[in-house]
């Protein structure tokens, strides 16, 4: 994780607790103020920890968002995608892969944290592009289910990154953008949406699995 993981100070499961601990106490604090009026004080105070303790796991506020965000992609990785299941279909598969991602970016504060996020995107270009750098590199469940279809032979044509970028795209232009922008459906609505997304992203990689 590199920058994104500012830790200096981890050297048992106490300091551990407090890291989780102060993860946790960011999260509740971006998303109720935002992070411009985050603040360091409140962060420790709810985490039960000096703001000395969490200078020495994160280097500052920026670096404290950054293994926020990580985190947050961490989890969306170990939810996402996977192995290749040979005895389920390719379309249920995708479908599985598709209301996973829902549902994980349906969980109240995780839909809170990516809003707050949209907004940093938004106002600091150059932190919005760093914190995508390590969005990409967590979030490689879908990549890693790509990769296993191939070597099972199920998606032997297919360009696994390219496939993964239109996955990407097609759930942010789907069902990301329109929650975000204020363009609200229920629960139901979504599913379905993201059903017929999947539906299509099978397709295409039958297509590319096996081209005439």
């Amino acid at each position: 994780m590199g920058e994104i993981r500012e830790l200096v100070a981890v050297d048992g499961p106490r300091s551990q607790r407090k890291h989780a601990a102060i993860l946790a106490a960011a999260v509740e604090n971006f998303i109720a103020v935002g992070y411009d009026a985050a603040n360091m004080d409140a962060i420790a105070d709810a985490a039960g920890v000096s703001k000395r303790t969490i200078y020495g796991h994160f280097r500052d506020k920026q670096g404290l968002f950054e293994a926020v965000v990580a985190d947050l992609a961490q989890t969306l990785d170990r939810s996402v995608g996977g192995q290749w299941h040979p005895d389920q279909t390719l379309e249920q598969q995708v479908i599985d892969v598709a209301l996973g991602k829902l549902a994980l970016f349906e969980e109240p504060n995780f839909a809170g944290l990516v809003r707050m996020i949209l907004g940093v995107f938004l106002a600091q270009p150059e932190l919005a592009a760093k914190i995508m750098a390590a969005v990409q590199e967590c979030d490689e469940g879908l990549l890693r289910w790509l990769e296993s279809g191939k070597q099972a032979g199920a998606l032997a044509g297919v360009d696994v990154a390219e496939a993964d970028e239109l996955f990407g795209s097609m759930f942010m232009a789907t069902i990301l953008w329109p929650q975000f922008l204020g363009q609200a459906s229920d629960t139901a609505s979504r599913r379905q949406k993201a059903v017929i997304m999947a539906k299509m992203f099978a397709s295409y990689l039958r297509d590319a699995a096996n081209p005439a």
